[in-house]
């Protein structure tokens, strides 16, 4: 497998994912960082885009889970995002991505709530 990525970081927007009446009736902000693994070898040499994946593309998909249907678990957002990206982009091996949820409903001091899922094409 190539060590080639690209990143995405902070892709955001505002979700009603949660187990919490709250966190289902007002919402909150979430971003997601993805990180794609992708042979970039014949993009770089060619210059075509046909032989990468169009980030712009991936970052919307993205925006479209975290706005789109609520789930309770942010462990249920990421496992189905990073299976989602995997579907649509073929040329994607590996896709590392981190649900960020920074308003999570914890009453002590903290500064974010993140998972990560890694997932495989074949796996």
């Amino acid at each position: 497998m190539t060590q080639d990525s690209i990143t995405l970081t902070g892709v955001s927007g505002y979700g009603f994912h949660g187990v919490l009446d709250g966190e289902k009736s007002v919402g909150q902000q979430f971003s997601v960082n993805a990180v794609l693994t992708v042979d970039l070898r014949a993009a770089g040499a060619t210059d075509n885009l046909a032989h990468t994946v169009h980030y712009g593309e991936v970052a919307e998909l993205i925006h479209a889970q975290i706005t789109g249907e609520p789930v309770e678990l942010i462990e249920t957002l990421a496992d189905r995002t990073a299976r989602l990206v995997l579907e649509r982009y073929p040329l994607v091996q590996r896709v590392e991505l981190t649900v960020n949820k920074p308003q999570a409903p914890i009453t002590v001091p903290f500064a974010n709530v993140a998972v990560t899922v890694i997932r495989e094409r074949g796996t």
